[in-house]
Order: structure tokens, then sequence, then C-alpha cells
């Protein structure tokens, strides 16, 4: 049987959108809720994964990006500014957008999540508690 589980993960962390035209070019923070989905056969217990894997496998992320800073490596005064307060700072590959969040949580997950019996695998983060990005991983694509 094809089930899907889900686990939610929270974190705090203040971003900027150095390219952006609107008041999220100023840095600002949220408070980001991710659900994390796993879509795949049952085992012979019912259970697709254990939800205690799930979070083991995201707690590292939260650990590195809860109470940080999310900076692009194009914004060097916000680097900074940053290392040189002593404020934590997560070094984002790209822009620090939802997408681009969901995107990377994904990928981190997918080596100890995407086992035999995994068919997909979703991240759909909530930048604010009406806003959200949603990227899906598929065995089949």
């Amino acid at each position: 049987m094809i089930c899907r589980v889900s686990k939610e993960i929270r974190w705090e962390m203040a971003h900027r959108l150095p390219f952006h035209d609107g008041v999220c070019r100023s840095l600002h923070g949220h408070s980001y809720r991710a659900v994390i989905e796993v879509e795949g056969e049952t085992d012979d217990k019912g259970m697709v994964i254990d939800f205690q894997d799930i979070k083991d496998a995201a707690d590292p992320l939260v650990m590195a990006l809860d109470h940080s800073c999310a900076v692009d490596p194009t914004d060097r005064d916000t680097t900074e500014f940053l290392k040189t307060n002593g404020h934590k700072i997560f070094q984002f590959h790209t822009y620090s957008t939802a997408e681009n969040l969901a995107a990377w949580i994904l990928e981190q997950l997918k080596p100890s999540l995407c086992r035999s019996n995994i068919t997909g695998l979703s991240v759909k983060i909530f930048e604010t508690c009406t806003s959200a990005a949603h990227v899906t991983w598929s065995r089949d694509a």
C-alpha cells in the first residue's frame, strides 16, 4: 500500500533579499514552518518510515538554521556586519527565498530518507502563516 506520512519542523531565521525592490530587501525575520512529507510502500508492520527517522534527518538542518541570519554569497556587507558583531550566520549558496530553502532542505534530506520503499519526498515551507513554497521529488521523475 502507498501511504504518505509527514513531520513538521520549525525555526526562527532572519534574511534579506538584496535583489528585491520591495520591503524584503531589508533585513527581517520569519518564524518558519516546514512540512516534510514522505511517500512510499508500507512495510509488513504498516509503516512507510518512522517519524523519528524524519526528525533525526531534519534536526541538523534546524540546528544550522535556527536563530541564524541566512546570507547569500553576494551580500558581503551583511555578512561582514554579522561576523563583526558575533551573530550566527547561515551562509546560503544562493538567495534565501522560500523556494530555494525548500529545495535545499529536500536535497539535504534525500540521502537519509529516500530508501528503497520510498517513492516520493516533498518539503513545504511556510515563510509566513499565509505564504508557502512547495518542492517535490519523485522516484519516477
